[in-house]
Parts: structure tokens; sequence; C-alpha cells
């Protein structure tokens, strides 16, 4: 069992020119994220490697950028952006 903390986003993009200001984001684009599909912005998800197929997933209302820690009997903690 593999697990896997995982986004689910979509974005808007524009690209326009950008002016160089030291300590601010400099990419050039100005971009619009929102939830993908199903509504929410990041899956936990627990996979089968060895039968290659989705055995659970916990949908979240934010993305799900943390590490997973998993203990010798298969518990899984995980942290989220609202705690």
């Amino acid at each position: 069992m593999r697990y896997i903390p995982s986004n689910n986003l979509c974005h808007d993009a524009q690209g326009y020119e950008a002016n160089y200001i030291a300590g601010t984001p400099y990419v050039g684009m100005n971009v619009k994220m929102y939830a993908g599909p199903g509504g929410n912005r990041g899956e936990f998800i627990g996979w089968d490697v060895a039968a290659g197929k989705k055995v659970f997933g916990i949908p979240e209302k934010f993305p799900v950028w943390s590490g997973v820690v998993v203990t010798a009997d298969h518990v899984a903690f995980y942290g989220t952006m609202d705690g």
C-alpha cells in the first residue's frame, strides 16, 4: 500500500511582461487557482501497488501539501492546511 497526498487543482493563467522587484514573486503570470473535479482541492489516497488501483480516497477542502508518516500497523498521519 502506498499513501499519496495529492492536489486537485485547476487554474486559469494569463501571461504578462514581468518587471523584477527584489523580494516579490517573478513569474510573469496572473494565475487563478480553483478546485478541480468533485469540488475538493486535495485528496489523501491509498493506492494498492500490486493491484494497480485506488483503495480509498479522503477528499480535503484544501490541497494536501504535507508528507505522510505511516506506522508499522499501517496507521497513516498527514497534515492539512486547515489544521
